[in-house]
């Protein structure tokens, strides 16, 4: 039997997995946008942050004449996404566990998978923003990612050359 702290660690790593899958691909769609083989692709956009990626799609979409009419549409798809990586971040970065404080949740139920996490941003000012979520609710934004990874896997099916060559 898997304890409730395995089962809201595996659905951690879940929203992990399907963001780096997420991630690979949007790269390769950068790619294909831009023409690259992989390798070369690979090269440019392996250690690039994610919205730098994203800011680089549209402008290359904008920038080349074949692409300009879907450049539109790309960009609602990408504005989409980054509200996907807001959600994946405070999962996958929050400090997880069972905290008390004034946003806190009065009970938790740790049998049942409910947790608390503690999300905390430090730029320009801090920020702690207490979460409570279970199980089923990471579960969800796992699968709110793989539905919108299908939605961007088929508009580029629909709009973009196949790569130069296989990449790995």
């Amino acid at each position: 039997m898997i304890s409730s702290q395995m089962r809201h660690q595996a659905a951690i790593g879940s929203v992990a997995m399907v963001w780096t899958r997420l991630e690979n691909h949007l790269q390769q769609f950068l790619w294909r946008l831009a023409a690259l083989d992989w390798k070369v692709g690979r090269c440019i956009t392996q250690h690039m942050p994610f919205r730098s990626l994203c800011d680089a799609m549209v402008t290359v979409a904008h920038e080349t004449e074949q692409f300009k009419p879907i450049a539109g549409e790309l960009d609602t798809l990408l504005r989409q996404c980054d509200a996907l990586r807001i959600k994946r971040n405070d999962i996958v970065h929050a400090t997880w566990g069972i905290f008390v404080g004034p946003n806190a949740p009065k009970v938790v139920n740790a049998g049942a998978g409910e947790v608390t996490g503690m999300v905390i941003k430090a730029r320009g000012r801090l920020n702690i923003k207490i979460n409570h979520m279970n199980v089923k609710d990471i579960e969800a934004v796992a699968e709110e990612i793989m539905a919108f990874h299908k939605v961007i896997a088929e508009f580029a099916e629909r709009h973009l050359p196949k790569l130069m060559e296989v990449s790995p």
